[in-house]
């Protein structure tokens, strides 16, 4: 990022940093931004406690949704944390906030009938199957739409 170094006040995130190939990459520009002392809190995607990576129809799964969101790679709960405690952020809460919420599967796009470019049906099948396997990593508890973190820069030494 064309910023100086120390010159925010506090930053957010939200579904953005899971876009990134390597989070230490992305949360370190964020810590060299920010101004001792500030926060930065974020709202990302990110692979459960539950998530296998030996259990292909799970992987395959979350290979799909990875796929139709242009998302190199989930990072899990754990991974995230970690990336931002090696850039030298402070850790001061998390959770996992879809803990417990109800998947409404019935809520989806209806009436699409009007005129599109050509590839649009090859796009619309992409981001349906995509949005097809975000229900089903849901509903199997591999993944979460909803890791919130917040965290501090360290005051200066």
């Amino acid at each position: 990022m064309d910023f100086p170094d120390n010159s925010f006040d506090a930053a957010y995130g939200i579904e953005a940093t899971v876009h990134a190939p390597h989070l230490e990459d992305v949360y370190g520009e964020v810590f060299r931004i920010l101004k001792p002392g500030s926060l930065f809190a974020a709202y990302e995607w990110c692979v459960t406690e539950k998530y296998n990576e030996a259990d292909l129809a799970i992987k395959n799964i979350v290979h799909l949704v990875e796929e139709g969101n242009s998302i190199a790679k989930f990072y899990s709960i754990p991974e995230c944390i970690k990336a931002l405690k090696n850039v030298g952020f402070e850790i001061i809460e998390y959770k996992d906030l879809a803990k417990n919420e109800e998947i409404d599967a019935d809520n989806e796009p209806k009436n699409l009938f009007r005129l599109a470019p050509a590839g649009a049906g090859k796009v619309s099948k992409l981001l349906n199957s995509a949005a097809d396997n975000l229900v089903l990593a849901g509903k199997e508890g591999v993944f979460t739409p909803m890791f919130y973190f917040l965290v501090r820069k360290p005051e200066q030494k």
